[in-house]
């Protein structure tokens, strides 16, 4: 019975003929079984626990334990917590030397943003120690491998997105250092990692986003919570992930590489998380779009079903259109990611991905991408519009936080 989507119980890649056809020009030899298996899992637990979940059973905050102990632990559904251990593979291609499309290519069939916002920040902890801080490979194995998660803790409540406003303080004990003054106010995964990388600027660092360094924070030190979590907040959407606000004051941080760059490994992440995103929200509107054709497969209007009347036709073809210029937008993007920031082999002594000038080349650039659709049943009708947005979006936001 299929009771709420059309599509429950399909395999959403094979559904996909897009899909295919993008990873075959732009990421050749994909395992498509892997990703079959994926797409029927989607199909058949994906759909109704992320449902579930979103409209009956978001996470809450439990405080105290039975004892009065403060822990701060978020509740999850067992159907969730059963889930996120199936998905959590997803985002370990790119460290197996699998490459990033791959992961993106799973995270766009998953196609839910709060689910895929715990994996995103939890893989985000496990890239940024891969990278730059290859003394904690144990933690990052607890990340990629289970059972820990990780968040990624920036923005406070005096500067927003505007990281050189950053309040916190790092003041070095030792090898390690003690976090102070910190209200991280939209934390997501907060009652719920294990591990958080966090900005905070050490003692006698300069003002401005580059005087910030990263840190690597666990939740327990030696058996004791190591920062608070004030509250959860209400949210309209992705209510799978868990989002409050937590409060460092002599939270136990360990330096992430060289604290001088802490700014640029920041943005660096962000840009790889940034591309989760946007297959996130393709993705989304692909389910819709499969929604949509199996509907107008099945009602009828003035004598025949909705997919033969012209109007239907050109809409439709308009949200095919999309979608598949966004899909082949971070399909490159996450081609080109394979190339910069091999994930697959560490760096003890890395340099961050060029973030002082970096820029993300546009992929209508690419001759696959005129073949591809020239080769397509929808001839030459490529978009103009949605192909650049995303390149021209993290160029923007790169360049403005660094002129800071």
């Amino acid at each position: 019975m299929r009771a709420r989507f059309y599509s429950q119980g399909e395999d959403h890649y094979k559904l996909d003929s897009d899909l295919k056809a993008i990873l075959d020009t732009f990421a050749p030899g994909l395992p498509q079984e892997e990703l079959s298996a994926f797409g029927k899992l989607v199909g058949e637990e994906v759909l109704e626990v992320a449902h579930h979940v979103d409209q009956d059973a978001p996470p809450r905050l439990q405080m105290h334990d039975l004892d009065g102990k403060r822990i701060d632990r978020a509740l999850l559904s067992p159907a969730q917590k059963i889930l996120l251990e199936k998905l959590r593979p997803m985002i370990r291609p790119a460290y197996e030397g699998r490459g990033w499309p791959l992961h993106y290519a799973f995270g766009y069939l998953l196609a839910d943003g709060g689910l895929y916002c715990i994996l995103t920040i939890t893989h985000q902890v496990a890239y940024a120690l891969h990278k730059y801080a290859p003394e904690h490979e144990g933690v990052k194995r607890e990340l990629l491998y289970g059972p820990a998660f990780g968040a990624t803790w920036m923005t406070e409540i005096q500067g927003g997105s505007d990281l050189g406003a950053n309040r916190t303080v790092a003041r070095q004990e030792g090898n390690a250092y003690r976090l102070y003054q910190g209200d991280k106010y939209f934390a997501s995964g907060a009652g719920l990692a294990d591990y958080a990388i966090v900005t905070a600027r050490p003692e006698g660092a300069p003002a401005g986003p580059k005087g910030l360094g990263l840190f690597l924070l666990p939740r327990e030190v030696e058996g004791r919570l190591n920062f608070t979590v004030r509250r959860f907040k209400e949210k309209l959407a992705t209510r799978a992930v868990p989002s409050g606000e937590v409060e460092l004051e002599g939270s136990l941080a360990y330096p992430i590489g060289r604290l001088e760059e802490g700014i640029y490994y920041t943005l660096e992440n962000l840009t790889v998380s940034r591309l989760a995103n946007a297959a996130a929200a393709m993705g989304i509107a692909k389910k819709a779009h499969l929604e949509a054709l199996f509907r107008v497969r099945r009602r009828t209007a003035f004598g025949k079903t909705l997919l033969q009347h012209d109007l239907i036709q050109h809409d439709l073809l308009e949200m095919r259109r999309s979608c598949q210029d966004l899909c082949v937008s971070v399909c490159v993007r996450g081609a080109y990611l394979s190339r910069s920031i091999p994930s697959n082999t560490s760096c003890t002594s890395a340099t961050p991905f060029n973030l002082r000038s970096a820029h993300l080349p546009s992929c209508r650039s690419d001759s696959r991408y005129k073949s591809l659709y020239t080769a397509s049943p929808l001839g030459n009708l490529w978009s103009r519009t949605f192909v650049p947005r995303l390149t021209s979006r993290i160029n923007r936001s790169i360049r403005l936080v660094l002129r800071r």
